[in-house]
Protein backbone atom coordinates (compact mmCIF):
# COMPACT_ATOMS: atom_id res chain seq x y z
CA UNK A 1 0.00 0.00 0.00
CA UNK A 2 1.12 3.55 -0.66
CA UNK A 3 0.50 6.40 1.86
CA UNK A 4 -2.66 7.44 -0.02
CA UNK A 5 -4.10 3.95 0.46
CA UNK A 6 -4.06 2.89 -3.20
CA UNK A 7 -3.23 -0.69 -4.02
CA UNK A 8 -0.15 -1.11 -6.20
CA UNK A 9 0.91 -4.06 -8.37
CA UNK A 10 2.93 -6.74 -6.52
CA UNK A 11 6.05 -5.90 -8.55
CA UNK A 12 6.01 -2.42 -7.05
CA UNK A 13 4.88 -3.33 -3.55
CA UNK A 14 7.69 -5.81 -2.87
CA UNK A 15 10.55 -3.67 -4.17
CA UNK A 16 12.91 -3.05 -1.26
CA UNK A 17 15.97 -1.88 -3.21
CA UNK A 18 15.97 1.75 -4.24
CA UNK A 19 18.40 3.42 -6.61
CA UNK A 20 21.53 4.94 -5.14
CA UNK A 21 20.71 8.57 -5.88
CA UNK A 22 23.62 10.90 -6.67
CA UNK A 23 21.99 14.19 -7.69
CA UNK A 24 25.30 15.79 -8.65
CA UNK A 25 26.00 13.21 -11.37
CA UNK A 26 24.67 13.22 -14.95
CA UNK A 27 22.06 10.69 -16.10
CA UNK A 28 22.63 7.71 -18.41
CA UNK A 29 19.88 5.47 -19.80
CA UNK A 30 21.26 2.04 -20.79
CA UNK A 31 19.26 -0.19 -23.12
CA UNK A 32 19.58 -2.32 -26.27
CA UNK A 33 18.78 -1.73 -29.95
CA UNK A 34 15.06 -1.33 -30.76
CA UNK A 35 13.80 -1.22 -27.16
CA UNK A 36 11.74 1.96 -27.44
CA UNK A 37 14.53 4.02 -25.90
CA UNK A 38 14.11 7.05 -28.19
CA UNK A 39 10.43 7.21 -27.26
CA UNK A 40 11.28 6.83 -23.58
CA UNK A 41 13.84 9.63 -23.76
CA UNK A 42 11.19 11.92 -25.23
CA UNK A 43 9.10 11.31 -22.10
CA UNK A 44 12.05 11.51 -19.70
CA UNK A 45 13.81 14.68 -20.84
CA UNK A 46 10.98 17.14 -20.02
CA UNK A 47 11.09 15.81 -16.45
CA UNK A 48 14.81 16.56 -16.06
CA UNK A 49 15.46 20.13 -15.05
CA UNK A 50 18.08 21.74 -17.31
CA UNK A 51 18.46 18.62 -19.47
CA UNK A 52 21.13 18.85 -22.16
CA UNK A 53 21.15 15.73 -24.28
CA UNK A 54 22.78 14.29 -27.38
CA UNK A 55 21.48 10.99 -28.68
CA UNK A 56 24.07 8.20 -28.09
CA UNK A 57 27.00 10.51 -27.49
CA UNK A 58 29.36 7.59 -26.76
CA UNK A 59 28.47 5.71 -29.96
CA UNK A 60 31.63 6.03 -32.12
CA UNK A 61 29.70 6.62 -35.35
CA UNK A 62 27.37 9.20 -33.80
CA UNK A 63 30.40 11.18 -32.62
CA UNK A 64 32.76 10.59 -35.51
CA UNK A 65 34.93 13.56 -34.60
CA UNK A 66 35.86 11.66 -31.41
CA UNK A 67 36.01 8.18 -32.94
CA UNK A 68 39.63 7.49 -31.96
CA UNK A 69 38.87 8.02 -28.27
CA UNK A 70 35.38 6.50 -28.08
CA UNK A 71 36.28 3.36 -30.07
CA UNK A 72 38.69 2.34 -27.31
CA UNK A 73 35.68 1.56 -25.09
CA UNK A 74 32.53 1.47 -27.18
CA UNK A 75 31.37 -0.70 -30.05
CA UNK A 76 29.12 0.04 -32.99
CA UNK A 77 28.18 -1.36 -36.37
CA UNK A 78 31.79 -1.17 -37.57
CA UNK A 79 33.74 -4.43 -37.37
CA UNK A 80 36.81 -2.54 -36.14
CA UNK A 81 35.16 -1.89 -32.78
CA UNK A 82 32.72 -4.80 -32.53
CA UNK A 83 34.72 -6.56 -29.79
CA UNK A 84 33.92 -3.63 -27.47
CA UNK A 85 30.22 -4.51 -27.62
CA UNK A 86 30.70 -7.42 -25.21
CA UNK A 87 33.62 -6.50 -22.97
CA UNK A 88 34.15 -4.07 -20.11
CA UNK A 89 36.34 -1.10 -20.96
CA UNK A 90 39.67 -0.47 -19.21
CA UNK A 91 39.47 2.15 -16.47
CA UNK A 92 41.95 4.50 -18.13
CA UNK A 93 40.22 4.29 -21.51
CA UNK A 94 36.81 5.00 -19.97
CA UNK A 95 38.30 7.90 -17.99
CA UNK A 96 39.48 9.38 -21.31
CA UNK A 97 35.93 9.11 -22.68
CA UNK A 98 34.59 10.81 -19.56
CA UNK A 99 37.09 13.64 -19.96
CA UNK A 100 35.67 14.11 -23.44
CA UNK A 101 32.12 14.07 -22.04
CA UNK A 102 32.96 16.69 -19.42
CA UNK A 103 34.31 18.98 -22.13
CA UNK A 104 30.77 19.24 -23.53
CA UNK A 105 27.67 20.82 -22.01
CA UNK A 106 25.64 17.58 -21.95
CA UNK A 107 24.25 16.08 -18.74
CA UNK A 108 22.00 13.27 -20.10
CA UNK A 109 23.17 10.27 -22.14
CA UNK A 110 21.42 7.30 -23.73
CA UNK A 111 23.32 4.26 -25.01
CA UNK A 112 21.93 1.08 -26.60
CA UNK A 113 25.17 -0.72 -27.51
CA UNK A 114 26.74 -0.62 -24.05
CA UNK A 115 25.07 -3.23 -21.83
CA UNK A 116 28.50 -4.56 -20.84
CA UNK A 117 29.67 -1.10 -19.73
CA UNK A 118 27.21 -0.65 -16.86
CA UNK A 119 29.90 -0.93 -14.12
CA UNK A 120 31.77 1.99 -15.69
CA UNK A 121 28.61 4.05 -16.22
CA UNK A 122 27.62 3.50 -12.60
CA UNK A 123 30.82 5.20 -11.47
CA UNK A 124 30.14 8.40 -13.37
CA UNK A 125 26.35 8.56 -13.91
CA UNK A 126 22.99 8.02 -12.31
CA UNK A 127 22.03 4.99 -14.40
CA UNK A 128 18.58 3.96 -15.64
CA UNK A 129 18.04 0.54 -17.28
CA UNK A 130 15.36 -0.04 -19.95
CA UNK A 131 14.29 -3.37 -21.49
CA UNK A 132 11.62 -4.61 -23.94
CA UNK A 133 10.87 -8.32 -24.26
CA UNK A 134 11.61 -10.41 -27.34
CA UNK A 135 7.99 -10.65 -28.48
CA UNK A 136 7.74 -6.87 -28.70
CA UNK A 137 11.14 -6.43 -30.36
CA UNK A 138 10.83 -9.01 -33.15
CA UNK A 139 9.91 -9.19 -35.95
CA UNK A 140 11.11 -5.62 -36.34
CA UNK A 141 9.56 -2.91 -38.46
CA UNK A 142 13.11 -1.82 -39.38
CA UNK A 143 15.29 -4.32 -41.23
CA UNK A 144 18.52 -3.02 -39.74
CA UNK A 145 17.44 -4.23 -36.29
CA UNK A 146 18.11 -7.78 -37.49
CA UNK A 147 21.61 -6.78 -38.56
CA UNK A 148 22.22 -5.14 -35.17
CA UNK A 149 21.46 -8.31 -33.22
CA UNK A 150 23.32 -10.54 -35.66
CA UNK A 151 26.31 -8.22 -35.14
CA UNK A 152 25.97 -8.59 -31.36
CA UNK A 153 25.85 -12.38 -31.71
CA UNK A 154 29.01 -12.34 -33.81
CA UNK A 155 30.83 -10.25 -31.20
CA UNK A 156 29.73 -12.65 -28.45
CA UNK A 157 30.77 -15.70 -30.43
CA UNK A 158 34.20 -14.24 -31.17
CA UNK A 159 34.79 -13.22 -27.54
CA UNK A 160 33.05 -16.07 -25.72
CA UNK A 161 36.24 -17.14 -23.92
CA UNK A 162 36.37 -13.79 -22.13
CA UNK A 163 32.73 -13.91 -20.96
CA UNK A 164 31.38 -14.76 -17.52
CA UNK A 165 30.35 -18.35 -16.86
CA UNK A 166 26.62 -17.69 -17.23
CA UNK A 167 27.15 -16.35 -20.78
CA UNK A 168 29.13 -19.45 -21.71
CA UNK A 169 26.37 -21.63 -20.25
CA UNK A 170 23.75 -19.86 -22.36
CA UNK A 171 25.83 -20.32 -25.51
CA UNK A 172 26.28 -24.01 -24.73
CA UNK A 173 22.52 -24.39 -24.24
CA UNK A 174 21.84 -22.45 -27.45
CA UNK A 175 24.09 -24.78 -29.43
CA UNK A 176 22.30 -27.79 -27.95
CA UNK A 177 18.96 -26.26 -28.97
CA UNK A 178 20.24 -25.92 -32.53
CA UNK A 179 21.11 -22.24 -32.84
CA UNK A 180 22.10 -21.90 -36.49
CA UNK A 181 19.79 -19.43 -38.24
CA UNK A 182 19.83 -15.66 -38.45
CA UNK A 183 16.69 -15.58 -36.32
CA UNK A 184 17.83 -17.86 -33.51
CA UNK A 185 21.16 -16.04 -33.34
CA UNK A 186 19.26 -12.77 -32.94
CA UNK A 187 17.25 -14.41 -30.15
CA UNK A 188 20.44 -15.43 -28.33
CA UNK A 189 21.98 -11.95 -28.71
CA UNK A 190 18.81 -10.29 -27.40
CA UNK A 191 18.55 -12.72 -24.50
CA UNK A 192 22.17 -12.39 -23.35
CA UNK A 193 22.07 -8.59 -23.64
CA UNK A 194 18.80 -8.46 -21.72
CA UNK A 195 20.19 -10.64 -18.96
CA UNK A 196 23.30 -8.46 -18.81
CA UNK A 197 21.12 -5.37 -18.32
CA UNK A 198 19.02 -7.14 -15.69
CA UNK A 199 22.10 -8.27 -13.78
CA UNK A 200 23.60 -4.80 -14.08
CA UNK A 201 20.49 -3.19 -12.67
CA UNK A 202 20.30 -5.68 -9.81
CA UNK A 203 23.98 -5.47 -8.89
CA UNK A 204 23.82 -1.66 -9.01
CA UNK A 205 20.76 -1.55 -6.74
CA UNK A 206 18.47 -0.29 -9.49
CA UNK A 207 15.05 -1.44 -10.65
CA UNK A 208 14.93 -2.37 -14.33
CA UNK A 209 12.31 -0.43 -16.31
CA UNK A 210 10.26 -2.88 -18.34
CA UNK A 211 8.69 -1.37 -21.47
CA UNK A 212 5.63 -3.60 -21.08
CA UNK A 213 4.86 -2.02 -17.70
CA UNK A 214 5.17 1.45 -19.18
CA UNK A 215 2.35 0.48 -21.53
CA UNK A 216 0.06 -1.27 -19.04
CA UNK A 217 0.25 0.51 -15.66
CA UNK A 218 -2.14 3.29 -14.73
CA UNK A 219 -0.64 6.74 -14.34
CA UNK A 220 -0.78 6.54 -10.53
CA UNK A 221 0.86 3.10 -10.38
CA UNK A 222 3.39 4.08 -13.03
CA UNK A 223 4.44 7.05 -10.91
CA UNK A 224 5.25 4.75 -7.98
CA UNK A 225 7.00 2.26 -10.25
CA UNK A 226 9.21 4.88 -11.91
CA UNK A 227 10.10 6.43 -8.56
CA UNK A 228 12.03 3.23 -7.81
CA UNK A 229 13.79 3.33 -11.19
CA UNK A 230 14.96 6.91 -11.73
CA UNK A 231 17.18 9.26 -9.69
CA UNK A 232 15.58 11.39 -7.02
CA UNK A 233 16.16 14.61 -8.96
CA UNK A 234 13.83 13.44 -11.77
CA UNK A 235 10.08 14.02 -11.51
CA UNK A 236 8.63 10.49 -11.82
CA UNK A 237 5.07 11.84 -11.90
CA UNK A 238 5.94 14.02 -14.89
CA UNK A 239 7.42 11.03 -16.76
CA UNK A 240 4.36 8.88 -15.97
CA UNK A 241 2.01 11.56 -17.30
CA UNK A 242 4.03 11.86 -20.52
CA UNK A 243 4.13 8.09 -20.95
CA UNK A 244 0.38 7.65 -20.53
CA UNK A 245 -0.34 10.41 -23.07
CA UNK A 246 1.99 9.04 -25.75
CA UNK A 247 2.23 5.26 -25.31
CA UNK A 248 1.24 2.80 -28.01
CA UNK A 249 2.10 -0.83 -28.85
CA UNK A 250 5.26 -1.56 -30.80
CA UNK A 251 4.94 -1.85 -34.57
CA UNK A 252 6.11 -5.18 -35.99
CA UNK A 253 6.42 -6.32 -39.58
CA UNK A 254 3.70 -8.69 -40.83
CA UNK A 255 5.92 -9.77 -43.75
CA UNK A 256 8.43 -11.34 -41.36
CA UNK A 257 6.13 -12.69 -38.65
CA UNK A 258 6.17 -16.32 -39.77
CA UNK A 259 9.97 -16.41 -39.80
CA UNK A 260 10.27 -15.45 -36.13
CA UNK A 261 7.91 -17.98 -34.52
CA UNK A 262 10.67 -20.54 -34.05
CA UNK A 263 13.04 -17.84 -32.78
CA UNK A 264 10.53 -16.74 -30.15
CA UNK A 265 10.09 -20.34 -28.99
CA UNK A 266 13.90 -20.56 -28.89
CA UNK A 267 14.07 -17.42 -26.73
CA UNK A 268 11.43 -18.79 -24.36
CA UNK A 269 13.37 -22.06 -24.04
CA UNK A 270 16.46 -20.09 -22.98
CA UNK A 271 14.41 -18.09 -20.48
CA UNK A 272 13.00 -21.30 -19.02
CA UNK A 273 16.54 -22.58 -18.49
CA UNK A 274 18.11 -19.26 -17.38
CA UNK A 275 15.21 -17.09 -16.13
CA UNK A 276 15.53 -13.33 -16.37
CA UNK A 277 13.48 -12.76 -13.24
CA UNK A 278 13.71 -9.00 -13.56
CA UNK A 279 12.34 -9.12 -17.11
CA UNK A 280 8.96 -10.77 -16.67
CA UNK A 281 7.01 -8.04 -18.47
CA UNK A 282 3.42 -8.76 -19.43
CA UNK A 283 3.32 -10.02 -23.04
CA UNK A 284 1.85 -7.20 -25.10
CA UNK A 285 1.80 -8.08 -28.80
CA UNK A 286 2.07 -5.01 -30.97
CA UNK A 287 0.16 -4.45 -34.22
CA UNK A 288 1.84 -5.74 -37.35
CA UNK A 289 2.89 -2.96 -39.69
CA UNK A 290 2.69 -3.37 -43.45
CA UNK A 291 5.80 -1.93 -45.05
CA UNK A 292 5.07 0.32 -47.99
CA UNK A 293 6.86 1.21 -51.20
CA UNK A 294 10.58 0.55 -51.47
CA UNK A 295 10.76 -0.85 -47.91
CA UNK A 296 8.14 -3.50 -48.75
CA UNK A 297 9.92 -4.43 -51.98
CA UNK A 298 13.20 -4.71 -50.13
CA UNK A 299 11.62 -6.87 -47.42
CA UNK A 300 10.03 -9.20 -49.96
CA UNK A 301 13.32 -9.56 -51.85
CA UNK A 302 14.96 -10.89 -48.68
CA UNK A 303 12.34 -13.51 -47.88
CA UNK A 304 14.02 -16.16 -50.03
CA UNK A 305 17.29 -15.53 -48.18
CA UNK A 306 15.50 -15.68 -44.82
CA UNK A 307 13.81 -18.95 -45.78
CA UNK A 308 17.25 -20.42 -46.54
CA UNK A 309 18.43 -19.43 -43.07
CA UNK A 310 15.34 -21.00 -41.50
CA UNK A 311 15.83 -24.27 -43.35
CA UNK A 312 19.62 -24.44 -42.82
Amino acid sequence: MRPNGREVPPEVAVVDIRPIRKPDLPIAVLSMPSQGSDWFMAQLLPAVEGARYKREFFHPIHSLEHYDILSRCFGCELVSSSANLVRLARDDDFAACMSLWRSTHYNVAKEVWSAWQWPQFNQYFNTIFLYRNFGNTFPPARMRVIAWYEHLYGALEQGIDQQEGWVKDIFTEAKMLGCSTLFTKSAVAHFVSAKQLALGARRAGRTLIEWEKLLTYTEADLTGYLAACVPVNIDAEHIARNVVLSRRPAARSAEWASYWRDAERFWRALNARFPIHECQGTPLPGPYKKLAGRRATRANSLQVTYQRFVQS
